[in-house]
Parts: C-alpha cells; structure tokens; sequence
C-alpha cells in the first residue's frame, strides 16, 4: 500500500496544470478551509483500490466553523487548567476529587 506522499505525488502527476487535488483523507481535514470540487475516485499507479480526489478551488471567504471551534478549545483548556490548579491531585484520579482543598495557586 502506498504511504500518503505517494498517493499525493500521484495525485500532483494527474491534476491539471495549475490545479490542485486532493484524497479524501486530507478532505476530511481541511474542508472547512477550501471549496473543492469532487471528482469521484481515480485510479492511482501503485494502488489497488481507486482514491477519492477533490480539486481544490480556492479558499473559502469564511472558514466555516473553525473560529468557533478555536474558540471553544481556548475556553476548555482555560477550564482545564482552572481545575488543575483548584485539584493538584486529579492526575491520581476520582479519590483525589473526595476531599475539597483550596488551590495551592490563586490566579492573578
């Protein structure tokens, strides 16, 4: 089975001049950012199966979801560290949670 850059070496020697394509794995990753056209599988040199190809058209003017999603991380990771710093010992488990403590660190 061929590793991803030769599946995307493939896909490079197929596209049209100045085009771009794609798998569907690296679809799945950055449909947010681009529009695409699908184009159905293709047969790729060294490759039993065919491989679902994308074009890629340009980038999109709003990237679908992504700020919010960037968001939302920034805000559980700010969360996460709140607890972190309100139970020092949670990396222990569930029994270090029985006991209410005070942070060892207030935050500025």
């Amino acid at each position: 089975m061929p590793r991803p850059q030769a599946i995307a070496a493939r896909l490079q020697s197929a596209a049209r001049p100045g085009t771009v394509l794609i798998s569907a794995d690296t679809y799945k990753l950055v449909h947010a950012l681009f529009d695409f056209t699908p184009l159905g599988p293709l047969e790729v040199k060294g490759k039993q199966a065919t491989v679902e190809a994308y074009e890629v058209l340009g980038a999109k003017a709003v990237a679908g979801n992504l700020r919010r999603s960037w968001d939302e991380m920034v805000k559980l990771e700010i969360e996460l560290c709140e607890m972190m710093f309100a139970h020092p010992d949670a990396h222990e488990g569930p029994a270090a949670f029985s006991e209410k403590r005070e942070p060892r660190f207030k935050a500025a």
